[in-house]
């Protein structure tokens, strides 16, 4: 049997949608126990990891929960997520067509640009004319 690959979240806002569902699917859904879920918070750092820290020491079904919801509201918002991965495709700088890597990372970033925002149901802003207009100069 293959070793779980665990990512860890240092706090970057367009990795939160990514940790967690990783988290669920490698820990929540093998792990039974608070206890053991709570355990994982080794996989934060950062500004993530000072977040929650304390909630190490509150009863494990508690301190648990508290976790989440501290993780979602600091890092997991859609609208701050979505507002990320535009602001990243917008900065991005002029493109110069001789350079093939330059291209396949905006294209990248571009497919994460649609795909997140969507897969987290906050498309409204990815519509907007004035998005597109800045991402298009």
């Amino acid at each position: 049997m293959s070793q779980r690959e665990y990512l860890s979240f240092s706090g970057e806002h367009h990795n939160f949608p990514l940790f967690m569902q990783n988290f669920e699917v490698n820990v929540e859904s093998k792990e039974h126990y608070d206890a053991d879920h709570l355990s994982y918070i080794q996989y934060c750092r950062g500004k993530a990891q000072e977040a929650i820290e304390h909630c190490i020491m509150m009863p494990s079904g508690e301190g648990y929960k508290q976790a989440k919801e501290i993780l979602h509201k600091n890092f997991g918002q859609t609208y701050i997520v979505t507002r990320v991965f535009i602001e990243r495709v917008i900065s991005w700088p002029p493109i110069q067509s001789s350079d093939p890597e330059f291209l396949s990372q905006l294209a990248h970033d571009m497919e994460m640009y649609f795909l997140r925002p969507t897969q987290l149901g906050h498309t409204s802003n990815l519509n907007s004319v004035d998005t597109l207009g800045k991402i298009v100069a």
